[in-house]
């Protein structure tokens, strides 16, 4: 099952595209899968304070562990989306070379689909928690059955068509894991987080998009990933993002000296 859920995609190129394609996606991919494999980790990470929620059988634990979460894995996820959404053509010219700029699209299409990641993990591994192996299957062969409904995509838009469908499917396969966990147990989310963080990382995109039209270079990404975080800690600041508890989470974590300077940089309510 994993096997076919993960390569599917490539399986269409092979059926409708030509095969030089293959490789233009490949890379495009690989580099999307870096942010897939940071919010798996976040997931993963998850695991053990549901698990153990869950074995004393206290379900409002659980919901509060996903309002919580949520929060943090938006704050992460967010920004590292849009960001690698606007800076996708430097990304892959950079790290794989002019002969995969055509890949670039591919890259920003996925990344923005990408914002789901923002979620995902709050809510990974519930459904294996509470034993809806089932389910997991059904999701994925859910997904991929809504693929091939939009193969015509594939045909109109080549390899942009594909990220787009493969996207959507990422979002289906969310937006089906939410229904089923929410008949669960209570799902909350920090909303007012949720558009904050999401205001700030629209901003920082936008932002390095506009200095990539004055001034572009793939030699330049450093400066890219730099200004846009810069820009998004300021926007998290303007708008009070973090509130104290967050702040004391941060100090327990990374110890009071360096929490210091992560309050002010970030600021708090």
């Amino acid at each position: 099952r994993d096997s076919l859920y993960t390569w599917y995609d490539r399986a269409l190129i092979l059926a409708f595209l030509p095969l030089s394609d293959l490789g233009v996606y490949n890379i495009a991919y690989m580099a999307f899968s870096v942010l897939a494999s940071i919010a798996m980790s976040l997931g993963s990470a998850l695991l053990p304070y549901y698990g153990m929620a869950y074995g004393r059988n206290d379900h409002k634990a659980i919901t509060a562990g996903i309002r919580r979460a949520s929060k943090y894995t938006m704050l992460v996820m967010f920004p590292l989306a849009l960001g690698l959404a606007a800076a996708a053509k430097p990304t892959i010219t950079l790290f794989a070379g002019q002969q995969y700029e055509q890949g670039w699209p591919i890259l920003a299409t996925l990344a923005l689909f990408g914002l789901v990641y923002g979620l995902s993990p709050a809510l990974s591994n519930l459904l294996l928690i509470y034993g809806k192996t089932k389910t997991i299957l059904l999701l994925n062969l859910t997904s991929i059955a809504s693929s091939l409904a939009l193969l015509p995509l594939v045909q109109l838009l080549n390899l942009t068509g594909l990220a787009a469908v493969r996207g959507t499917s990422l979002l289906l396969t969310f937006t089906l894991s939410l229904h089923f966990i929410s008949k669960t147990v209570k799902v909350e989310i920090d909303r007012e987080a949720a558009a904050k963080t999401l205001a700030s990382s629209t901003i920082m995109a936008i932002t390095v998009t506009a200095i990539q039209q004055l001034l572009y270079s793939k030699l330049l990404l450093p400066l890219y990933v730099a200004t846009g975080a810069a820009v998004y800690m300021a926007a998290i600041r303007t708008l009070k993002t973090l509130n104290r508890e967050d702040i004391q989470l941060i100090k327990e974590i990374i110890g009071e000296k360096h929490s210091k300077y992560i309050s002010k940089i970030l600021g708090a309510k």
